[in-house]
């Protein structure tokens, strides 16, 4: 065979061999800078796979580190700006994505007017303050009068509520009870009543005088 045919059948081979992937095929490198490790206790970098290499740095337990690669049992691994060798044992593999947060679902707030064993209505309320007297101070319900009760006609039962927050933080209390009567507690017209709220002291009855408040919820006890 000639060199010229010897030449031709070599140049042929190589590019069938390199069509086909046979040959000319460098080995992918798989990056594995996406595995990361936790360190479970403070633990030493080295120069190599051993104890015998020199240290090159300690990485705090906790801390995240790259995976590099695999030699024994120890791991090639990146911290920071730094590669070098440390034991497997002490590494715990851990994904850095965030668990998505639950979305809160809002708690329905309950209408006012659901509440159990009670029938809203609402009207205008000319409102006066009274407070407490010299003896028993007992209400017509029979309980000792107590800051935040309230007197009102005799149409609205005792343990009604009357819903008034200005007036509820004027006292201090969450809620205003029917717990009394009087001669000039009474209705007024037809969708206003007059009522008195027991206040702590004179001079704070005396500071709120009267006021009337329209559209106030009003929670007749069945």
């Amino acid at each position: 065979m000639n060199k010229l045919a010897t030449k031709l059948m070599m140049s042929m081979s190589a590019l069938t061999l390199g069509a086909t992937g046979v040959m000319f095929q460098a080995p992918t490198e798989v990056e594995a800078s996406s595995v990361k490790y936790k360190t479970t206790e403070n633990l030493n970098m080295r120069t190599g796979a051993s104890t015998k290499y020199k240290r090159i740095t300690t990485i705090p337990k906790g801390k995240a580190v790259t995976y590099v690669s695999k030699k024994g049992s120890w791991y090639k691994v990146r911290y920071g700006n730094k590669t070098g060798y440390s034991y497997a044992h002490y590494l715990k593999k851990y994904s850095n994505k965030k668990k998505p947060t639950p979305k809160k679902t809002p708690t329905a707030k309950k209408k006012s007017s659901s509440k159990a064993g009670y029938t809203k209505k609402v009207m205008d309320v000319e409102v006066t303050a009274y407070t407490f007297g010299y003896g028993a101070n007992i209400t017509a319900s029979g309980k000792r009068l107590a800051v935040g009760d309230v007197a009102a006609p005799r149409e609205i039962p005792f343990g009604s509520i009357v819903n008034i927050p200005s007036v509820e933080k004027k006292v201090g209390k969450s809620t205003l009870k029917v717990y009394d009567r009087g001669g000039a507690i009474k209705r007024l017209s037809g969708k206003k009543i007059r009522i008195d709220v027991a206040f702590p002291n004179r001079t704070k009855a005396l500071q709120f005088g009267r006021k009337t408040y329209k559209n106030v919820p009003i929670y007749i006890k069945k």
